[in-house]
């Protein structure tokens, strides 16, 4: 499985870097916030290795798990949940 190696908050998105081989018949990745998809192989192809999300709600936590899939279909374990807190911005 992939492994989530780094999520930082900018403002109030996510940056996700993660690692994972590359391997010969890697198509690309599924990331996942909150067990919803939000990234899919066709947005985050083989060399895909960071995914910056829409913005996030303030005073939330969130959780993101990834997982490879190859090029005919065969979906990795996913990756140990990283989960990040949204702090409220002051008013």
């Amino acid at each position: 499985a992939p492994s989530i190696k780094k999520v930082d908050l900018d403002s109030n998105k996510a940056i996700i870097q993660w690692q994972y081989p590359e391997i010969y018949d890697l198509k690309g990745f599924r990331l996942f916030q909150n067990k919803n998809i939000i990234a899919n192989e066709h947005d985050l192809k083989k060399n895909a290795r960071e995914f910056v999300t829409p913005k996030l709600q303030q005073a939330a936590t969130y959780d993101f798990m990834i997982r490879a899939i190859s090029e005919n279909g065969v979906l990795s374990e996913y990756s140990a949940p990283v989960s990040i807190s949204v702090p409220a911005m002051p008013k």
